[in-house]
């Protein structure tokens, strides 16, 4: 969503954590299907810096993100 700010990124052994700002939780003009492509955007981000084994975990302000 507009305005989403990268809090941090942290990385235990395979599982590396993004942490989101609320602006994450917003709805999109564009539609779920849009926030669907945004988080499988980050995912693929950070598996192709971290490598394809690995997990990604999403927080939105240090919590669960529940539904985006």
């Amino acid at each position: 969503a507009e305005g989403t700010r990268l809090l941090s990124v942290k990385t235990a052994g395979n599982v590396t954590t993004v942490d989101l700002s609320t602006e994450a939780r917003r709805g999109d003009k564009f539609g779920s299907d849009f926030g669907l492509v945004s988080v499988d955007q980050v995912v693929w981000t950070v598996t192709e810096l971290v490598g394809e084994d690995s997990l990604v975990d999403l927080t939105i302000d240090g919590a669960p993100p529940g539904e985006l």
